[in-house]
């Protein structure tokens, strides 16, 4: 197991970030502009974090924003039947919703303009008639738990096809794939407001009860009672599309619920690794503003059209060297902290003679990474007179980080990066999340391997082939 250190209020800060960075606009063709579509599949083939992009939680806004709950109730037709029941509610694109909690007078206006600022979005006003909720009817009945969707967003729950799971299913699944996959996919249809329309979008769906669910926030806000009800809504299909750049086939895969908080994935072909590893698959996330390729067929990734069935690039020639966190992707010289506080740049913590650099990032509080220590301990007595290696610790107190070297007898370079200073850090700056990540440099401090290994067998072998 890896250790992936953002919390649920971490993650929806991320998400508003990405906000930032993605223009809702129509693209008017011009020379420099390339497309490419994408289309709807359920390959399997790319695999996505889940808490961030495809499973989301569906809980009641009734305790949370009962005048937004009162007034959603009056929309919907609803005949249950049931013991108990209630409405559940997941937004596909929260500013929408901002806006109606200003309206209802939930929310002042200086508010509702302060939130559009801060996600990057206009303050605009949304039509009525915007369906971009997610909602069903979460219940009781016996020894069932039913759950009704309106998946074709008609405000009617008297058409929807009724789902029955046992009343502990909710309790005993902990997300296993394995079960959640015999459940059966589903059609919903919802709407988003871009450039100046509604667009009309069709994904493919699972549901399912879940109440030990990892949104920890959402559950202790709820209480457990209100939690009872609480089902998952996971997304099954993404978008996928092709590049060729500078004889280079790449492969774009896409997912999200909309361009504001989708991830980009630009993966080459000619690179092959386990489909199921998403910290593998981290190494070709792109955000909008980056560019791909080099030299004078280099790609600036533009943007993601509203529907998330077009990606744009801009043209642009790029002569220097592309630093970044990548495979193939060359590490800036980055400046270091040792466990003494002394700053050294990268090129003068390592030996230039040296053909190769492992760089080990990891934490006192993971245990994983302190599985791997006698691993890498072996790696380092064999290859020493070789190979740079470079720890960098993740934590709280350097002290508390040397205090466990010592102990540990780890002889070879330790760098430290404080959880108050990420920000501007080499943690940062590659974009480590997943502990331990190792990320092994060339002689030209090339990224030639990036993952978050369970065993170092990989990266030996790839030793060997370098040496």
């Amino acid at each position: 197991m890896k250790y992936n250190i953002p919390t649920y209020l971490t993650l929806c800060a991320m998400l508003i970030c990405l906000s930032c960075k993605n223009e809702n606009m129509e693209k008017t063709k011009s020379p420099g502009l390339v497309e490419v579509k994408l289309k709807s599949t359920m390959d399997g083939e790319f695999k996505f974090d889940e808490l961030v992009f495809t499973d989301f939680p569906v809980n009641t806004n009734e305790y949370t924003h009962p005048l937004f709950h009162k007034k959603n109730l009056e929309r919907f037709s609803i005949s249950s039947g049931l013991d108990s029941f209630k409405i559940v509610t997941r937004f596909m694109d929260y500013h929408p919703f901002y806006y109606q909690l200003y309206k209802l007078g939930q929310e002042s206006k200086s508010d509702y303009l302060k939130v559009s600022e801060e996600m990057g979005r206009k303050a605009i006003n949304y039509p009525d008639d915007l369906r971009n909720q997610f909602n069903a009817v979460s219940g009781f009945s016996n020894d069932q738990q039913i759950v009704i969707a309106d998946l074709n967003n008609n405000r009617d729950f008297l058409d929807d096809t009724i789902l029955k799971f046992d009343k502990n299913f909710r309790k005993e699944h902990h997300g296993s794939e394995a079960i959640l996959d015999t459940l059966p996919i589903l059609d919903f249809h919802y709407k988003l407001y871009g450039a100046g329309k509604l667009l009309n979008i069709k994904r493919k769906i699972q549901l399912y009860p879940y109440m030990d669910h990892p949104y920890i926030t959402f559950a202790q806000e709820l209480g457990e009672k209100a939690n009872n009800y609480t089902i998952f809504f996971r997304l099954k299909d993404y978008f996928r599309g092709h590049l060729k750049l500078k004889n280079v086939d790449y492969t774009i895969a896409v997912q999200g619920l909309n361009n504001y908080s989708a991830s980009i994935i630009i993966k080459p072909d000619s690179i092959h690794g386990d489909k199921n590893d998403i910290y593998f698959q981290e190494n070709f996330k792109y955000d909008i503003g980056d560019t791909i390729g080099r030299g004078n067929q280099s790609l600036r990734l533009d943007s993601l059209s509203d529907d998330l069935s077009t990606v744009f690039f801009t043209k642009i020639t790029q002569k220097d060297k592309i630093f970044g966190y990548r495979l193939g992707q060359s590490l800036p010289n980055e400046r270091l902290t040792d466990l003494d506080g002394h700053v050294k740049q990268l090129t003068e913590t390592v030996d230039p003679q040296k053909k190769l650099t492992v760089l080990d990032f990891w934490g006192t509080w993971c245990l994983p990474c302190i599985k791997l220590i006698p691993d890498i301990k072996r790696m380092h007595l064999k290859y020493a007179d070789k190979v740079n290696f470079i720890s960098i610790a993740f934590d709280e107190d350097s002290k508390r980080v040397k205090k466990f070297v010592d102990s540990s007898q780890i002889s070879w370079s330790q760098a430290f990066v404080s959880y108050d200073d990420r920000k501007g850090s080499i943690v940062d700056n590659l974009n480590i999340h997943a502990f331990p990540t190792i990320i092994v440099l060339d002689g030209n401090n090339k990224i030639i391997y990036r993952n978050s290994p369970s065993s170092l067998d990989e990266i030996l072998g790839l030793i060997e082939s370098k040496l």
